[in-house]
């Protein structure tokens, strides 16, 4: 059987983008979102992910964007000297140097787990922001974490089953090669450490290549049409933000690209899809270790 799990990123991160989330549950196709628990917004967006019980619900680890839910003091090695967490690259560059303090990284990857829990939300998953997670000092930690509070569930990134595309996408899957290569490759290189741990996770991956589409078609289509037996999870970035003036927590792409992804995700056609080529949506909770 052919299941897809389509996880929307970044819950919490703005009003724009909780509301962005629930719209496409409700009139489309996601089934599961992450929450970033140190976003300005999670507070905002807790009432409605009471309202919508069929919404899959995992935590977004974060340690390169926004301020740690720790106080600054507790992360020195991980924030910058206004006490925010340091961009991707420059976290990157610490760690290399052993700069980084791996005892602030749980402790923090800690917070942020009981956080989530006192919400009173089941935990669906784990996944990070930008994949953080699959750094193979990263992924240690998060792993004696979800064995700790019994998350069995994660994100693998590993993006090799490539989607079906059309003339006007195969430039913006060469801009994306890079990252997706690099993802891929740290994904696959902590695969023994998830069968070590009993983490379940979806056979096949997509989300990275489509990153910053800006043509008309659908690129929802494409990937759906191209998903395999077995359990597939589509990463999305929807919001209702449409202005083009950008706003905290959009990233590189910024909210016109969010606002596009919604469109898309509740466009009918992508229903007839799913019903054409026999595939079942699913959450994280309905996945199992095989």
């Amino acid at each position: 059987m052919k299941r897809v799990i389509i996880n929307a990123d970044d819950f919490g991160l703005s009003e724009e983008i909780n509301l962005g989330i629930i719209k496409t549950h409700r009139e489309g196709i996601v089934t599961n979102t992450s929450i970033v628990i140190n976003g300005n917004l999670v507070e905002h967006g807790l009432p409605l992910i009471k309202q919508v019980p069929n919404l899959g619900v995992g935590i977004h680890l974060n340690l390169t964007y926004g301020k740690p839910t720790l106080p600054k003091d507790e992360c020195k090695t991980l924030t910058d000297q206004n006490g925010r967490f340091l961009g991707y690259p420059k976290f990157i560059q610490r760690l290399i140097l052993h700069q980084v303090n791996l005892e602030e990284v749980k402790k923090e990857l800690r917070a942020q787990i009981e956080r989530f829990l006192s919400y009173g939300i089941e935990c669906s998953h784990i996944d990070s922001h930008k994949h953080i997670g699959y750094l193979p000092q990263i992924l240690n930690i998060i792993l004696e974490l979800a064995h700790k509070f019994k998350i069995s569930k994660m994100r693998f990134p590993n993006e090799t089953a490539m989607p079906t595309v059309s003339i006007y996408q195969k430039g913006l899957l060469k801009r994306n090669t890079i990252w997706r290569c690099w993802i891929s490759f740290l994904a696959k290189r902590g695969r023994a450490k998830l069968h070590k741990y009993r983490i379940a996770y979806p056979d096949y991956f997509f989300g990275i290549s489509q990153m910053g589409h800006k043509e008309k078609e659908n690129i929802f289509e494409s990937i759906l049409k191209s998903c395999r037996e077995g359990i597939s999870e589509i990463m999305c970035h929807p919001s209702l933000m449409e202005e083009k003036t950008s706003k905290p927590g959009y990233g590189k792409f910024g909210p016109e690209h969010r606002y596009r992804e919604l469109r898309m995700l509740i466009d009918p056609r992508l229903k007839e899809v799913i019903k054409e080529r026999n595939l079942k949506l699913i959450s994280f909770d309905e996945m199992s270790l095989s």
